[in-house]
């Protein structure tokens, strides 16, 4: 996962291979930037990943943010206020980075006493250092131009970043695609769920005639040895048929009076029947729904399609 300016930096979350990555990008003036540097628990296993490239923070010149949900951008404070950088994000995104009691105060009604295993601190970003992008606005980052995409859908404040080559960076838009796990799962956990809005994120990153997706959760999708544009689009096709057969599941279960519990374990019947067909074993498959999170999935689609 690794070219000569990009390189994927398994952050090991709880422990465990291959869940979500941190990306480091050459910026080819002496100084990197960091894509969605991930929680604050797995800071120290960014910086030894960091460090094995070579790489020091005096050096990080700008972190970009794709969303503000605490597996991607819980360490981002910390970063910024060690290293000077600059932090990228969508307008809503940067309220919450400036000032992150809010999110940590929803995130430990929902997590409680494992919020700080599993995600460790947010330090707020300082204001000085926070570039608010815009949709549609394009920037340099050394021999690189970047172009802020807004994509809703998993989340309203979520931005996909597109380089001026055909790379990408998508956050969770192009959801979970587990490495040897040829399945798909929606990221579909609340609070912002936008069904009406995720196609139309697809939609736009199909248009932007993209050579590789580079997924948080995880891996790269086409690329030189990968396909390419080819397999982009193929992607983006499945995820739109996942979240519709995801959305199906739930809209089914909803119509037969289930309670969230029950819903989740319909979800997650549904996902294990997919991951069977596709021969992923009982070990792989236990992997796949340690990193769906059925039971929050479940939620944010009943929400959506309250909603809706």
């Amino acid at each position: 996962m690794a070219t000569p300016d990009l390189t994927a930096i398994d952050l090991h979350h709880a422990g465990v291979p291959e869940m979500i990555a941190a990306h480091a990008l050459d910026l080819g003036d002496g100084t990197f930037a960091l894509v969605d540097p991930g929680p604050g628990a797995t800071l120290p296993r960014l910086e030894a990943g960091l460090a094995e490239l070579g790489l020091e923070l005096d050096a990080l010149g700008a972190i970009l943010v794709s969303h503000v949900h605490l597996d991607h951008a819980g360490a981002a404070g910390a970063l910024a206020g060690r290293s000077g950088a600059t932090v990228y994000a969508h307008p809503r995104a940067a309220i919450h980075l400036a000032d992150p009691s809010r999110l940590l105060a929803s995130a430990t009604r929902v997590y409680g006493d494992l919020m700080d295993a599993l995600w460790g601190p947010m330090e707020p970003v300082p204001e000085a250092q926070l570039r608010v992008a815009e949709d549609g606005e394009a920037f340099v980052l050394g021999r690189h131009r970047v172009h802020a995409l807004a994509a809703p859908g998993h989340a309203g404040h979520q931005h996909a970043w597109l380089l001026g080559d055909g790379r990408a960076f998508p956050g969770d838009a192009a959801s979970i695609r587990l490495p040897g796990q040829d399945v798909i799962m929606p990221a579909t956990a609340p609070p912002e769920i936008d069904l009406e809005a995720w196609p139309r994120t697809l939609d736009a990153l199909a248009a932007a005639r993209l050579d590789a997706l580079h997924l948080p959760h995880f891996g790269v999708r086409g690329g030189p040895a990968g396909g390419g544009a080819d397999a982009v689009l193929e992607h983006l096709e499945r995820v739109r048929t996942a979240l519709q057969a995801w959305t199906d599941v739930a809209r089914a279960g909803i119509a037969a009076g289930e309670d969230d519990a029950a819903l989740a374990a319909r979800l997650e019947r549904f996902l294990r029947a997919e991951l069977a067909a596709a021969g992923v074993p009982a070990e792989g498959a236990d992997r796949a729904i340690r990193a769906a999170i059925p039971r929050m999935c479940a939620v944010g689609l009943r929400r959506a399609l309250r909603r809706a």
